[in-house]
């Protein structure tokens, strides 16, 4: 899904699931314990 919002350019897909993945992890520490399921699954999709 990455590679497709990024136009085909598998650079900024990778930049961009680095940033998706810097913030998955600030929202568990926010959250202060695993975030839900739908969360990880989204993750999942992206990458």
């Amino acid at each position: 899904m990455a590679i497709a919002l990024a136009g085909g350019n598998t650079g900024k897909a990778d930049e961009m699931i680095a940033a998706i993945q810097k913030g998955y992890d600030k929202a568990t520490a926010a959250w202060g314990k695993e975030l839900p399921d739908i969360s990880k699954r989204t993750l999942e999709g992206i990458k």
